[in-house]
C-alpha cells in the first residue's frame, strides 16, 4: 500500500511555496492547465472563434456605415451650394426664366445636356 513519491510531479504547491491564488491563476492562464492554456482552448474552440469573427464581422460593418454616413455628410457640406435670392433682386426673374428652363429640359430629354443662357 506504499506510493511511489518519485512518480508524484512536484508542483509549487506540492513543494509548499506558498502562493497566492491570483497567482496561482496567473500560472495557470499563463502556462496552461491540463489540456493547454486558456488562450488555447478558447482559440480551439470552434463556436467561440466563430462568435469573435460575427462580432468583429458586425463592428466594421459598423464603423463603415458610420463613415459612408460622415463621407455623403462632408460631400454634401462641401458640394452643395445654398442660393437666396430675394423678389426685391434684380436677378431674381432672370433666375426664375433660367430654373423653369432647366427643369423643362430635365424633364423633356433627361440624358441630354441643359441649355443655359
Amino acid at each position: 500500500m506504499e506510493q511511489d513519491v518519485t512518480a508524484l510531479p512536484l508542483s509549487p504547491s506540492a513543494v509548499g511555496h506558498a502562493t497566492s491564488p491570483r497567482e496561482q491563476l496567473a500560472q495557470q492562464l499563463s502556462t496552461g492547465g491540463g489540456e493547454g492554456g486558456f488562450l488555447a482552448q478558447l482559440t480551439g474552440n470552434p463556436f467561440f472563434t466563430a462568435g469573435f469573427g460575427l462580432a468583429a464581422l458586425g463592428t466594421s460593418v459598423t464603423i463603415g456605415l458610420k463613415g459612408l454616413r460622415l463621407g455623403a455628410a462632408l460631400l454634401r457640406r462641401r458640394l452643395l451650394v445654398d442660393v437666396e435670392i430675394t423678389r426685391a433682386d434684380e436677378s431674381y426673374h432672370w433666375f426664375l426664366k433660367w430654373m423653369s428652363e432647366y427643369h423643362r429640359a430635365q424633364l423633356e430629354a433627361p440624358y441630354a445636356a441643359p441649355r443655359f443662357i
